[in-house]
């Protein structure tokens, strides 16, 4: 009976290991997608020409 009941819970903790690995996969993917995302919304060159088209102006000496 003791070895069913060990059988059983290695079994249980093989499969949540191999969720965890899955859902740990799927997250890391999700990271990679967003970190291009962020990289692309932050790419210098595109925030340049974002800001030109909705009118504002570089300015090299600003005066606060």
């Amino acid at each position: 009976v003791a070895g069913i009941m060990l059988y059983d819970a290695t079994v249980d903790l093989v499969n949540h290991v191999a969720l965890q690995k899955t859902e740990f996969a799927m997250m890391s993917e999700k990271n990679v997608a967003l970190k291009s995302e962020l990289y692309e919304v932050s790419d210098v060159r595109d925030l340049r020409r974002k800001a030109d088209e909705i009118g504002l102006v570089h300015v090299k000496n600003p005066e606060y």
